[in-house]
């Protein structure tokens, strides 16, 4: 078996999920080795499933897309409760992070 870069990318991605003591902060952004290597994941494979112009999904991927779209009804529930400019910021904050590592 061959590992391509794809692989190799996925493998990263889930062994530095250990180092969150790692960050850059700002005022907007916090920024973790995890959070980056898992966004240059999803472009990655994405791009690469577009070059390959495959569209099918496993079963089980689908499976968590329907999991997904349940989780994240809940998720937007907690948007109506919002007080003011700095809960919003937090909300999509999290439902940024909560979207790449989903």
């Amino acid at each position: 078996m061959r590992l391509t870069k794809l692989d190799w990318l996925l493998l990263l991605t889930l062994s530095v999920l250990t180092f969150e003591k790692i960050r850059w902060e700002t005022t907007d952004v916090t920024l973790t080795w995890t959070n980056l290597l898992a966004t240059a994941f999803v472009v990655a494979f994405i791009g690469d499933r577009i070059r390959r112009r495959d569209a099918l999904m496993h079963p089980a991927a689908i499976t968590l897309a329907g999991f997904m779209l349940v989780f994240s009804a809940v998720y937007l529930a907690g948007y109506f409760d919002l007080q003011d400019k700095q809960a919003l910021t937090y909300w999509l904050k999290g439902i940024g992070t909560w979207g790449i590592h989903f």
